[in-house]
């Protein structure tokens, strides 16, 4: 999995300060364990110790802080839009290793974040986070938002999430963005309606990670008429030489996402 999820981040890493910075990164990877009292997170990552990942005693038996910080690791962390370098950590963590429990501090926020990219895609995401540029992102969001709209959006996206709870905020502009751009409310999309009332069925599926689809195995498009026609459809992508295909999850997980539904209210993961 390690090796899937550096194969997709180091393309963007090219031309970026980041070409130079990952070696020295990577090199001898250690954790250090620190006592709670000495620092308020279960985990964290400090640039100035680039292959050092810092756990809390009290979590150093959880995979998932531990991958979450090496996502940290991964990072350009310089940029401001820290809701973004968390919940990408987050998402990454999810897709490539399937371990993201749905108590996750930034449950929330890494469900918007998820909605966002279905919406403008997953690149913006990938060039903002791994390349430091911005760019993308906010083109991609620009036509759907004022002006005034948008540097607010981008107040909301530098918020550092520990300090300030916005995930209402992030939501809501997230419905404004899809109303523009689809001339449709959010919540009349089954799918992303899936996505935002349960925690559940997020958790169950898949877009940053190339190799996986919606079920368990990629769809590759091999038949010659078909990949000529597949640039021009919608959910194809295009990666390492091949056209692959996404399956609807809605549909393709429907009777387990009834079962989930109606078991998950008992959970208290029903927002």
């Amino acid at each position: 999995q390690n090796d899937r999820m550096l194969q997709t981040i180091f393309p963007y890493y090219k031309g970026s300060k980041m070409e130079h910075l990952i070696k020295e990164r990577l090199t001898d990877i250690t954790f250090s364990y620190y006592n709670p009292e000495e620092h308020d997170s279960s985990g964290y990552y400090d640039e100035l110790q680039p292959n050092v990942l810092h756990v809390s005693n009290l979590e150093k038996d959880k995979s998932f802080v531990k991958r979450h910080e090496f996502g940290h690791l991964l990072q350009d962390v310089s940029i401001e839009e820290r809701i973004i370098i968390e919940t990408m950590a987050d998402n990454m963590t999810k897709e490539f290793y399937n371990d993201a429990p749905v108590n996750s501090g930034y449950s929330f926020l890494d469900r918007n974040s998820y909605m966002l990219a279905n919406i403008i895609g997953p690149e913006p995401f990938y060039q903002m986070v791994y390349s430091e540029n911005t760019e993308p992102f906010y083109q991609s969001i620009e036509p759907y938002l004022s002006e005034e709209e948008l540097e607010d959006f981008k107040s909301v996206l530098r918020t550092i999430p520990k300090e300030k709870d916005v995930t209402h905020e992030y939501e809501d502009y997230i419905k404004k963005i899809y109303k523009n751009k689809y001339n449709q409310d959010m919540m009349d999309n089954d799918f992303m309606n899936c996505l935002f009332t349960d925690l559940l069925f997020y958790e169950r599926v898949n877009l940053f990670n190339p190799y996986k689809v919606e079920g368990e195995q990629i769809i590759e498009i091999t038949d010659e008429v078909a990949t000529d026609l597949v640039p021009s459809l919608h959910n194809v992508e295009y990666y390492d030489g091949h056209y692959y295909i996404r399956v609807n999850v809605y549909d393709q997980f429907r009777e387990q996402y009834e079962r989930i539904k109606s078991n998950s209210s008992n959970m208290g993961l029903q927002r």
